[in-house]
């Protein structure tokens, strides 16, 4: 499948054994010539077994590769604050994420996965109101339900019979490399382990990344340097040290608008998992529907 181009997602939610996510969608038009990225060095051999303690970014990537092949599905309570640089605004929303791999590819084919985020609440300065909305990916659709307003907006952001795998590092919206091949990260990121405290200012997010047997912090930064404000100038992905599941990201973009994006009681292959939410049948009457079929290809934020 073409590698996408702009736009297609403006907010950045990153999300779980994936990860990552990322929301408000934008009609495309038609894609525009990708510029050509500068040729990146051959990631060269690790070392890192299984079971050996983990010490370097490289030794993180390769035991991601496959920290998620327990997971079938998944279910987390999700935090997502939203600072906006200029004009200094932020706004926090909370819900409930939930996820499932259909099929996790080969080599040559894309794995196909799916996810669903169900927000209850939208928290703006000290205004606290209840905002039911709801984004679910099929592997094709990508659905926006606004439950206030009876809106429900369906876009078609892969093309019929293709696969797109939405935790694919440098093409889906979540860039949380996990399940990830670590010769594609390197290809696209410069990947450096810090402190898990680094970058760290808020007393609630140390407390909430140090908690049980602490964090790995992995910092992704783009090779190919930014070109559009919405693109992500860094990545910062906090895993738990017990099972390497992700428990915090944090993006900035080229104009600095930061995302927060935290994991809350994970529970890998819950046995709750509400299947309905994954549908993305548009609703029968009462809404306000839009379809629209596929017209581009769809870029990372």
């Amino acid at each position: 499948m073409a590698r996408p181009t702009r736009p297609l997602v403006n907010s950045t939610l990153a999300l779980i054994g994936a990860a990552s996510i990322s929301l408000s969608v934008h009609a495309q038009g038609t894609p525009e010539t990708p510029a050509a990225e500068p040729p990146t060095p051959a990631a060269a051999p690790h070392k890192w077994m299984p079971g050996q303690p983990i010490t370097t970014a490289d030794d993180l990537l390769v035991a991601l590769e496959t920290a998620d092949l327990e997971i079938k599905t998944f279910k987390a309570g999700i935090r997502y604050t939203r600072i906006f640089s200029l004009a200094g605004d932020e706004q926090i929303r909370d819900g409930t994420l939930y996820y499932e791999t259909l099929d996790r590819g080969d080599a040559t084919t894309p794995a196909s996965r799916r996810f669903a985020v169900h927000f209850t609440q939208l928290r703006v300065g000290k205004r606290v109101e209840k905002e039911p909305k709801d984004y679910i990916f099929d592997g094709e659709w990508l659905v926006e339900r606004l439950e206030k307003d009876k809106q429900f907006i369906k876009r078609q952001v892969v093309p019929p019979g293709e696969r797109f795998d939405p935790l694919r590092i440098g093409e889906g919206p979540f860039p949380v490399p996990v399940g990830q091949r670590r010769d594609d990260v390197l290809k696209r990121y410069r990947v450096t382990m810090l402190a898990p405290d680094d970058g760290v200012d808020a007393d609630s997010l140390r407390s909430f990344i140090n908690s049980g047997d602490g964090s790995y912090q992995l910092l992704l930064v783009p090779i190919a340097d930014p070109q559009d404000a919405d693109e992500l100038a860094e990545i910062r992905v906090w895993y738990r040290k017990s099972d390497l599941l992700p428990r915090m990201a944090r993006t900035i973009n080229l104009v600095g608008d930061e995302s927060i994006i935290q994991m809350l009681n994970p529970e890998k292959n819950p046995k709750d998992l509400p299947y309905r939410i994954f549908d993305t049948a548009t609703p029968a009457r009462g809404w306000n529907v839009r379809i629209e079929p596929y017209r581009g290809r769809i870029d990372p934020p």
